[in-house]
């Protein structure tokens, strides 16, 4: 009787785990196709990207994900260089027109 509790246990952890692997793959495919060409730096990078997260299937996704970090992570530190920069400059000007 034990034993077989656990087994059972055991092998439902283990369908929990592949199912929720598998809607983790499936939402980052979902995404990667919601996601436009220009959102890619090269003209055949999308089909790429669906070649590695389809046939990767976790390892793959996984990838996939980190890179769409990376992405968000260049443009906040691009945008936040550029405000530093606009704000540099307004200061510059303000500095200008007090003399």
């Amino acid at each position: 009787m034990n034993e077989a509790f656990i087994l059972a246990t055991g092998t439902s952890f283990l369908i929990i785990v592949g199912l929720l692997l598998l809607i983790f793959w499936l939402l980052e495919l979902l995404v990667l196709m919601n996601m436009t060409g220009d959102q890619f730096p090269w003209r055949y990078d999308k089909a790429l990207w669906f070649v590695i997260v389809f046939f990767g299937f976790i390892l793959g996704a996984w990838v996939f994900w980190m890179w769409q970090r990376g992405q968000k992570a260049e443009k906040r530190l691009i945008n936040e260089v550029r405000g530093r920069t606009i704000m540099r400059g307004r200061k510059q000007a303000a500095s200008q027109d007090d003399e």
